[in-house]
């Protein structure tokens, strides 16, 4: 019986290692990739302008 209690404690100790890794590692390429996309936006807005530049009427 120890024998099986043993087994599926492994068992349970493997299993939540794993599905910890795969948590943690979903988490860090979300925020990795929030990063990214933030940076990318900050870029994209230094670069073009939103309005259009200011001319004064009548000229060209």
């Amino acid at each position: 019986m120890s024998e099986v209690l043993l087994f599926g404690l492994v068992a349970a100790i493997v299993v939540g290692t794993i599905l910890y890794a795969v948590v943690a590692e979903m988490r860090h390429s979300r925020t990795r990739r929030s990063r990214t996309e933030l940076r990318s936006a900050r870029s994209h807005l230094r670069l073009r302008p939103t309005g259009r530049p200011f001319r004064p009427a009548g000229t060209p």
